[in-house]
Formats: structure tokens, C-alpha cells, sequence
């Protein structure tokens, strides 16, 4: 329970952090039914009915979450970047197996589940728990709240899980997803070691769990800096990974026959209709790929832009290394792709108008793994070449990914090296 407690008092500051309440009301913003709804359930804020509700989503995330067990590693993913990491560890495994769990709608109408609520419910019976602490939640906004009550239904629904069929360790990719934060929880509550590899890049704006992690799968020593410096708890052993995909030399002094762009969530839709007649006046000839943030919630309406000449909106589904494959130059905004992207031989530069975070949340700009530019009609191709060619540009890059220039084999083997010893201890 002091675990259950902890988890919750973390993801409801995650929750009601800035960059998160921006993202809720960006979501909202493109739903208007779900707006109406949401608005006319919190109506109810303060009382038993409203509690009520968030117990039903409760149940609802124990029916989401489908997951068998039986591996020797138990994971969690939902996006599609998540579901990337966990296939690049389990294909790093010799000797062991990983089990990945899904989290869907359609999971509810899947029959081990309701098998599984029936079982739970069995021990569960004493609703009134879980009632009392959705109680303390009522004065809160619907989504965070929700939020918060997927947690609980997930950290019941790993436990029962785990307990029928215990694994020798789990994998989450996030340190603040509510599915995270419940397999950790669980795996806690049955003294299985957890690790740690995160999806994306870790950023100062937003807080790490101070939770104690067995193994941290890193991307280079910016990661193990940061969560060093936010988690008083970091006494872990790490690995690093690198960043997928092997090294490509970046493609220099070449013609920009096609710019990409690459969005994260908060896009700014004037500022990239700015970018893009800056494009044209700049490179008269040049195609314009538009790579959306990979969560559907997030993604703009791009309708008014997918219509016109010479400009393409990168399809839902599209692996990231094809449309890095289509560019010769690539302006990205506080997203971690520009790591990807450059290891994929295409230079990148910095425009931080793209989205609302902070400026240069990533430190790719603090430290000089990429330039920054204010106006793309300023942009100077002889200056960016410089930048990369630099000597020093390979070591402030590898800050970020210790894999750049090894051999792809190594790095998996020091994986599965580091999780064989984890499960052997």
C-alpha cells in the first residue's frame, strides 16, 4: 500500500505539471464532443456520483490491460515508440524470453480478461478500498483524475497477474506513465527487479519518479546524468544502448532537394505555416516531408496543408527511418528525433518555435549537438556543414548516444550481458 501511495502522489504532480495540463487542453481542443462530455462530468467534481465514475475507470483499465506472463521479462508499451524499445531489447535476448502487454478497448471483450476481473473481483471484493481513495481525487480535473485511477486499475491487474505466474524481472519504458508506474509498483510489492528503458530522450522540464530502478538501459550519460541529478534514488546499474540503428556519416555539401519536418505534440500551426513559405522562398525547388508526433491525440489538423504543391504529410504508421530516408535536411523542434535523425546521416537544425515546451528542453542546442536557427530565409548551408564537421561534434553527440560509431551487435550484446547478470544475481 505505501508503494500504491507514493506512485499516486507522483503521477497526480506529473499529472497536473504544465507541459501536461498543455497537452490535456490540446487534446481537448480537437474533440469537441469529448469536451462537452468531460465538461458535463465534472460537473459532478465533490461528489459520490463523480467518485463513482473514476472507480468505473478503474474497472475499465483492469479490462483494458491484456497481458499472459509466462516470460522471463514482463513489459509495458502503448505508443509506438514504447513498442519500438521493448522490440529492440527483446531482440538483444539470447537467453531469455520478454512477454509485452497491451493496453486497448478492444481488450475488454477479450475472454482471459474478464476471466481475470472475475478472479480479482473475487479478492477485490471490498470495493469500498478503492472507493475511499478515488475519494481523494473528487475536486480534481476529469482527465488527470483518470489518469490516476488507470494507475490503480493497472497495478491491480500486474499484481494478480505476476502473483499467478511470477516473471524474473519487468521492463517499463517511461518513468512517468501511469501503466509504468503500476508495473513498477507491483513488481516492488513482489521484490522483482525492474528495468528501465526509456522511450524517448529525458529531459530536465519534466521530473523523473523517484523511484529505485535494478537496471537502467541508457542511451548515452546525458540520461544517467539527469536522472541522477531528479532521483535521489539512482543508485542503479546501467548499460547504455545507444540510440537504434546503425551510424550513417552525416550527408554533407549535397543539394536540398527535399526538407523534412519532424513535430512532437503542442505544435504551433502559425509558426509552421511560417516555416513552410520560408522553405519555399529558400529552397524554390525543394519538397517538404511533415513527420506528425507518432499519438494520434496529439496530431493537428493538417487538412489545410496536405493539399498543397510539393508538400507531403508523413502517413499514421510511417517507420521514422523512411521518411528520414526522403531528406536532406531535417527542422525539428523540442523532439528527441533529432538524435534518430542524425544518426541517419541527415543534418538537423533547431527551430524552437515548432511547439510550445521550453526552449531547447532536450539540451541539444547547451550542448552543441545541433545549431539553431530563428528564420530559415538565415539559414547558411556552409555554416551548418562547419558545425558538423567540427572535430569535437562526434564526442558532444556520444553524450547522448554512446552507440554512435559501435557496431550495433556490440551494444546488444552488452544488453543482454547486463539483463543476464540482472536475472543470474
Amino acid at each position: 500500500m505505501k508503494n500504491i501511495k507514493k506512485a499516486i502522489r507522483y503521477i497526480e504532480s506529473v499529472r497536473t505539471h504544465e507541459v501536461a495540463i498543455k497537452v490535456f487542453a490540446e487534446i481537448l481542443a480537437k474533440k469537441p464532443v469529448l469536451r462537452f462530455a468531460i465538461k458535463w462530468i465534472e460537473s459532478f467534481k465533490g461528489s459520490k456520483l463523480y467518485t463513482f465514475i473514476l472507480v468505473l475507470y478503474v474497472v475499465k483499465s483492469i479490462l483494458n490491460l491484456k497481458a499472459k506472463g509466462g516470460g522471463d521479462i514482463l513489459a509495458c508499451s502503448t505508443t509506438a515508440n514504447e513498442h519500438s524499445k521493448v522490440d529492440y531489447i527483446k531482440n538483444s535476448l539470447a537467453d531469455y524470453t520478454l512477454e509485452n502487454s497491451s493496453i486497448s478497448n478492444k481488450n475488454i471483450l477479450y475472454l482471459p480478461n474478464v476471466i481475470h476481473f472475475y478472479k480479482i473481483g473475487l479478492r477485490y471484493k471490498n470495493i469500498t478500498q478503492i472507493f475511499r481513495l478515488m475519494m481523494h481525487f473528487r475536486q480534481m480535473d476529469f482527465i488527470p483524475a483518470c489518469l490516476i485511477a488507470a494507475y490503480l486499475g493497472y497495478y491491480i491487474k500486474f499484481l494478480h497477474i505476476m502473483e499467478q505466474c511470477p516473471p524474473r524481472a519487468v521492463l517499463v519504458t517511461s518513468t512517468y506513465a501511469s501503466d509504468s508506474m503500476a508495473l513498477i509498483c507491483a513488481a516492488k510489492h513482489m521484490n522483482i527487479p525492474v528495468i528501465l528503458v526509456p522511450h524517448a530522450n529525458i529531459t530536465e522540464d519534466y521530473s523523473t519518479s523517484n523511484m529505485h530502478y535494478d537496471l537502467a538501459i541508457l542511451s548515452g550519460k546525458y540520461a544517467s546524468d539527469i536522472l541522477s541529478q531528479y532521483n535521489e534514488h539512482f543508485s542503479t546499474q546501467i548499460v547504455y544502448s545507444g540510440v537504434e540503428g546503425k551510424t550513417t556519416a552525416l550527408k554533407l555539401n549535397r543539394p536540398i532537394k527535399t526538407v523534412g519536418i519532424f513535430l512532437t505534440a503542442q505544435t504551433n500551426m502559425t509558426n509552421l505555416e511560417k516555416i513552410l513559405h520560408q522553405i519555399r522562398k529558400k529552397f524554390e525547388e525543394a519538397a517538404i516531408v511533415i513527420r506528425p508526433h507518432p499519438v494520434e491525440l496529439v496530431r493537428p489538423d493538417f487538412a489545410t496543408l496536405a493539399g498543397k504543391s510539393g508538400i507531403t504529410i508523413s502517413p499514421k504508421g510511417t517507420r521514422l527511418d523512411e521518411d528520414v530516408s526522403k531528406v536532406d535536411l531535417a527542422i525539428i523542434g523540442n523532439s528527441s528525433v533529432h538524435l534518430e535523425v542524425l544518426k541517419q546521416g541527415v543534418p538537423v537544425v533547431y527551430y524552437a518555435g515548432l511547439d510550445g515546451y521550453s526552449h531547447d528542453v532536450n539540451g541539444f542546442v547547451k550542448n552543441k549537438i545541433v545549431p539553431e536557427i530563428e528564420d530559415v530565409n538565415a539559414l547558411n548551408l556552409e555554416v551548418i556543414n562547419a558545425f558538423y564537421t567540427d572535430p569535437v561534434w562526434q564526442e558532444h553527440y556520444r553524450y547522448y548516444d554512446a552507440g554512435y560509431g559501435v557496431a550495433e551487435e556490440d551494444m546488444k550484446e552488452n544488453i543482454n550481458r547486463a539483463i543476464a547478470t540482472l536475472l543470474t544475481a
